[in-house]
């Protein structure tokens, strides 16, 4: 937790001398007004306190302290502050009540950045209403903040962890905190921040989408929380907008306030029980049987059973710049910036560079020398695989990675899309850095591989991976991670378990699934009997799973594996 020492807070009189070097590097993406207002409503209908103080610590041009202002009968003491002075002069406008202050919100390098806010602002505050920087470039560096008192600062953090760390720990004790947030939140690696939040009362999960701030393809939710320990049995408000209610609330013919009144309630203690603190937005309580069937078994440890990979970093299209100076290429930048060539050191920009491609789609012909074949992210499907380009090697200046880790049958994961499409591949092939690969540690354990394949392709894995990550709606740039497919509950199978009888059978399923290509409904309906049998569960279940598919919108990787609820299904244990 943040320090408490005493130092002065160092304050900014202009945008230049701030850490961001522009509004979009800031984070700087402003509140419209109908989501301001329905969060300030959420904290005021907790906050108690009559003339309470409500600070903003990235206010920007004070929307959510004129929400406040609008959504309250109390003349409450209202203090901003942010790094852009020109936004500040917007903001005394909207809120001339206010206290406004430009500076470095987050300490400037300070060792001490809440002794120095509160030296600065005085008492803490009775309300924190925040929606912090997202994806702010920050130049200090990790070690820096982790000794300024920054616990969040590990690992892939990103700037609004920064702020609501800040923000928890100058908050009075009982104090009222609403965060507006990217949905990021729910990702593996912001454990840090869930586990600051679950250390709270949770008043209000509600995780919105995208659409609700322009050029931003980022989802949305709101965090309102209570800066004091949960009591006993204490349930969280849960909401999730479906496409439907999203559309309506944009085009303000519905309103948040009205949709968040069907919010369900789930324990906030089922959150401290999950794998990684996952905020578990979607599951009902008639579900939690289901879940907790399948994360009984004892879990698979994937370290200890295969070796991991990814492929080559580029793109599908294989673009690539030469420098000017000595033709060492390198990928091609997302956006054009400055770079500096690692053989010769030579300055250029990277859109003024010589660009060419190293990779082009298969054609009919052979392929020539020098190419190999190359499977990109979509060529990745459900128990089939097959590369659809081919790569030009020995580029100097790509990082190819190890031959090797391309040799031999690995399952291949397809990191982007919605989902969970797996499939084994014995061809060799290259991948893009978009597939992610795994190979046995152990030679013998030849039916590991499809042993995964099986169930991750299953229709119960999809389902509980769609039930507890809530990633069941379309949503820009959707994937999973490496953390993520090894925290699905597959159980380990250890010889002489019951689990490692049950795992070679389905791998067998798996591989006469795979090689008869196509649907093969029957071979597909056997997987699923074994995977279901794998955790002990019922036909019940099974028709649970089938539920939470046809709940889910239909994208592709989801609607091509919805099946009439009323099949015929038995699952199916086999005796070691």
């Amino acid at each position: 937790m943040l320090q408490r020492a005493q130092q002065a807070l160092r304050v900014d009189t202009a945008p230049a001398s701030a850490r961001f070097a522009d509004p979009r590097v800031h984070g700087a993406v402003y509140t419209p007004r109908f989501l301001a207002d329905w969060v300030a409503h959420e904290v005021l209908s907790i906050l108690s306190t009559t003339d309470a103080t409500v600070w903003d610590l990235a206010c920007g041009e004070g929307a959510l302290l004129a929400a406040v202002d609008r959504g309250s009968n109390q003349r409450h003491r209202l203090v901003g502050v942010d790094i852009d002075s020109d936004a500040l002069h917007v903001a005394r406008g909207e809120v001339p009540q206010a206290r406004l202050l430009a500076a470095d919100t987050l300490g400037g390098g300070s060792p001490d950045p809440v002794a120095s806010l509160l030296a600065h602002l005085g008492t803490r505050p009775d309300a924190i209403i925040l929606n912090p920087p997202w994806g702010a470039r920050i130049e200090i560096s990790p070690d820096s903040l982790r000794a300024a008192g920054y616990e969040v600062a590990r690992g892939q953090f990103d700037s609004y962890d920064l702020f609501v760390e800040l923000s928890l720990a100058v908050l009075r004790p009982g104090g009222v905190a609403g965060f507006i947030l990217p949905d990021s939140l729910l990702n593996p690696e912001h454990l840090p921040l869930r586990r600051l939040l679950i250390e709270r009362t949770l008043v209000l999960l509600a995780r919105l989408g995208e659409g609700f701030f322009p050029s931003v393809y980022r989802g949305a939710m709101v965090v309102v929380i209570v800066n004091e320990n949960p009591p006993r049995g204490h349930a969280v408000r849960c909401l999730r907008l479906t496409p439907r209610q999203r559309k309506l609330v944009l085009a303000a013919t519905a309103q948040l306030s009205d949709i968040a009144r069907a919010a369900h309630h789930v324990p906030q203690d089922w959150f401290r029980r999950t794998a990684g603190l996952r905020f578990e937005l979607d599951v009902r309580s008639r579900e939690r049987r289901i879940l907790d069937h399948l994360e009984g078994a004892d879990p698979m440890v994937w370290r200890e059973w295969v070796t991991s990979s990814r492929g080559v970093e580029l793109s599908k299209y294989g673009w690539v710049i030469a420098c000017p100076q000595c033709d060492l290429a390198r990928p091609l930048p997302r956006h054009t910036r400055l770079v500096q060539c690692a053989r010769c050191s030579h300055t250029f920009v990277s859109s003024e560079a010589p660009r060419f491609s190293i990779v082009e789609r298969t054609g009919n012909g052979s392929t020539p020398t020098g190419w190999y074949p190359l499977i990109v992210g979509e060529d990745v499907r459900r128990y089939a695989v097959e590369p659809s380009r081919r790569i030009q090697l020995d580029v100097a200046g790509i990082s190819y990675k190890d031959p090797l880790a391309f040799q031999g049958p690995k399952l291949l994961v397809r990191k982007t899309g919605v989902g969970l499409t797996a499939a084994v591949d014995e061809s060799g092939a290259y991948t893009t850095q978009v597939v992610f690969h795994f190979k046995p540690r152990d030679p013998a354990h030849t039916f590991l591989l499809d042993y995964l394949a099986g169930v991750l392709s299953s229709r119960l894995m999809l389902a509980y991976y769609l039930r507890t990550r809530g990633e069941s709606q379309w949503r820009s740039h959707p994937y999973v991670t490496q953390k993520i497919i090894e925290e699905l509950p597959i159980p380990a199978p250890i010889e002489g378990t019951r689990w490692r009888a049950q795992a070679e059978a389905i791998s067998r399923a798996a591989r006469a699934r795979r090689d008869a290509g196509g649907t093969a409904s029957e071979l597909d309906l056997e997987v699923e009997r074994l995977v279901c049998g794998l955790y002990r569960l019922e036909a019940s279940d099974w028709r649970w799973a089938l539920r939470v598919l046809h709940g889910a919108q239909a994208l592709e990787g989801i609607k091509e594996l919805r099946m009439r609820q009323d099949t015929v299904f038995s699952p199916l244990v086999v005796q070691s």
